[in-house]
């Protein structure tokens, strides 16, 4: 038994699931198993390439983003603009989800993410903080836990979620023990700063009436309690004090 399975593994199961759907009912329909099995690898495909294209759009949707627009804080665009030429990574655009605590996620399936944010985001966040939450996004951008995150909505939390909790709990399988706190070392490794992602940290939480399927994606994670070798949100903040 090996700690981190391949992420790959994460594409198979929805798919593979719909596929045999549909195999079924075509064998049934048709009367041969040849037909079955083409209908098996074509409707696993069919899905599987639906989910990935779709999966930025269903993450966006079920989280309730909508584009800021000219509007929001200038502070944030500053900040964005500024982390983005830093990192490198391409300048991606501003989602909202309206008023609430302060709360930030990425999501997207290439190097061009979107941000989404709460309105308390920069409202209740000094600079300092606001830099390492936005920093802690792009890091996950560069290092492709963003895209790893964003094709799980479509691959697991939607399609297997409903099964006990079936989809996170492959997710969380699949991701690792460290996943949030890793992105929470990457964006460190940015701002040179720990103090300051530590008390982001502490200040944001997911925001109300969020869905379980998009909880993944936003920074606080969906860990809320210690797991055996799992790292809850108190636990990031620990280590992060410890730096």
């Amino acid at each position: 038994m090996f700690e981190e399975p391949p992420i790959g593994l994460m594409l198979v199961p929805a798919p593979l699931l719909a596929g045999v759907v549909g195999g079924v009912v075509v064998g049934l329909l048709s009367g041969s198993w040849i037909v079955a099995i083409i209908a098996v690898v074509g409707v696993a495909l069919i899905a599987a390439a639906s989910a990935y294209v779709m999966a930025e759009r269903v993450a966006l949707a079920l989280m309730g983003a909508r584009p800021l627009g000219d509007g929001g804080s200038q502070m944030l665009r500053n900040q964005l603009e500024e982390l983005c030429a830093r990192t490198g990574v391409p300048e991606p655009e501003i989602y909202t989800v309206g008023p609430g605590a302060p709360a930030i996620a990425s999501v997207g399936t290439s190097n061009e993410i979107a941000l989404v944010v709460t309105d308390g985001l920069s409202d209740e966040l000094t600079v300092v903080e606001l830099e390492a939450a936005v920093a802690r996004e792009l890091a996950k951008t560069k290092s492709g836990s963003t895209t790893v995150d964003t094709l799980a909505v479509t691959f697991l939390t939607v399609p297997l979620g409903w099964i006990a909790g079936l989809g996170h709990g492959l997710l969380r399988w699949l991701r690792g023990t460290d996943h949030d706190a890793k992105a929470d070392l990457d964006g460190v490794a940015i701002t040179r700063y720990p103090p300051g992602m530590c008390a982001a940290l502490s200040k944001m939480q997911r925001p109300a009436g969020i869905k379980d399927s998009v909880g993944h994606l936003w920074a606080t994670g969906d860990v809320e309690a210690s797991e055996t070798g799992r790292f809850s949100l108190q636990d990031r903040l620990e280590m992060l004090q410890e730096l």
